[in-house]
């Protein structure tokens, strides 16, 4: 019984430290990027290492092929699609992925 509330608790604190370093991340993009990295793999470690899915909100700030931190308009690019399937390109300035994100049918 016990244990099981141990286990809730750390990961309570976990998710705290993961919202708490993606804030830094976000904040420190335009100044320092490396910065902003380490945040981001410590970030992830904590996540690995307590097996705790990433937010799907904090989940969209990354790229699908090469997994970098990704902000848009800083270091990615965000396009409106103009066709009847109306989408958000984002493409990914470190590896030039492309992925759409659909809006609406």
């Amino acid at each position: 019984m016990t244990i099981l509330i141990l286990k809730k608790n750390i990961r309570k604190l976990a998710l705290e430290r993961i919202d708490l370093l993606i804030k830094y991340a976000m904040f420190n993009v335009k100044l320092d990027p490396k910065l902003a990295e380490q945040y981001i793999v410590r970030a992830r470690k904590i996540c690995m290492r307590y097996r705790i899915k990433i937010p799907y909100e904090i989940t969209i700030f990354f790229c699908k092929k090469c997994k970098c931190f990704m902000i848009p308009c800083v270091n990615s690019k965000i396009r409106i699609g103009g066709s009847k399937l109306k989408s958000i390109r984002i493409t990914c300035n470190f590896c030039g992925h492309i992925y759409h994100k659909i809006i609406s049918k």
